[in-house]
């Protein structure tokens, strides 16, 4: 995969050193960046409605669909994501997509819930309060 880079072990200990933390130790910044650095590696692709899943965390999740879809942010005490997992988005098909909350969900946007056109791609990311979320990227 041309311009991706995965964080090894070996990579998180010279950051450690660098950043003066004893061998051993992780931070919460070192665990965001090892995640950040595996976002987007893994794809899953969906041809309808579609609800997120915990699988789809640090993943791109892409439309194949022709026509419009919905896709459902689902409450956290159904699917227990973790504060700040984050979720790539794709249009890969014509049809938009539209992003729905679920029960006690709110998304926060500048735009709209809907994709913009074909190839359009943003992400969602859980803030860090409880099924609050923002999404971006290319919306109509």
């Amino acid at each position: 995969m041309s311009g991706a880079s995965i964080i090894s072990p070996t990579t998180i200990d010279t950051t450690l050193e660098q950043d003066a933390q004893p061998p051993g130790s992780i931070t919460a910044a070192d665990v965001r960046q090892a995640n950040d650095s595996l976002s987007g590696l893994f794809t899953s692709q969906q041809a309808g409605n579609y609800t997120f899943a915990l699988v789809d965390r640090g993943t791109q999740v892409e439309s194949t669909s022709a026509t419009a879809v919905t896709w459902t942010v689902p409450p956290t005490a159904s699917i227990p994501f973790q504060p700040f997992t984050q979720i790539s988005w794709r249009q890969h098909g014509a049809g938009q997509i539209t992003f729905a909350p679920g029960a006690g969900v709110t998304i926060l946007t500048s735009s709209s819930l809907t994709s913009r056109a074909q190839n359009s791609s943003g992400t969602l990311q859980l803030s860090q309060v409880t099924d609050v979320w923002n999404i971006s990227g290319d919306l109509t």
